[in-house]
């Protein structure tokens, strides 16, 4: 029988990816144990159900700049990581009792749900147009698109 040199055993690319894959899981992981599964999603981004109030906001921007009455006037956002200033404008009444959680536009009195989330709040369903009727965002020089 023929012994067999190990010392040069070969170490696959293959085997390379799947030990950093296996990793980045285990810290993902133990971060999610150990911060709670809600922190470190908001922290990436990606699964935090819903835009900022800034990126909203500028996605806006563009939709007006842009003179795109579909993206400006119908097409409803969720916005996530509001804090009760953001809430907060001369043009909305923010009601926070709880089980009833609503922010309402005086100018149309159209209601919207907010949803508290940890030391935010969620506001979903509402179009650039209603954000800048609220005061909540602004769109510059822009001139509105018409939303009849």
């Amino acid at each position: 029988m023929k012994k067999i040199n190990k010392k040069g055993a070969e170490f696959s690319i293959g085997m390379l990816i799947a030990l950093v894959l296996g990793l980045v899981i285990l810290v993902v992981v133990a971060l999610g144990f150990t911060m709670g599964w809600n922190n470190l999603f908001s922290k990436f981004k990606v699964w935090s159900g819903g835009s900022t109030l800034t990126t909203v906001g500028q996605a806006c921007q563009i939709a007006c700049t842009a003179g795109d009455s579909t993206a400006f006037c119908k097409e409803t956002r969720d916005i996530a990581q509001l804090t009760e200033n953001q809430l907060t404008s001369t043009e909305v009444t923010f009601d926070k009792t709880a089980g009833s959680e609503k922010l309402t536009i005086k100018n149309n009195n159209k209601e919207f749900k907010v949803e508290k989330d940890g030391d935010n709040w969620k506001l979903k369903s509402i179009t650039c147009d209603q954000l800048v009727e609220a005061k909540m965002i602004s769109i510059g020089d822009c001139t509105r698109p018409s939303c009849a």
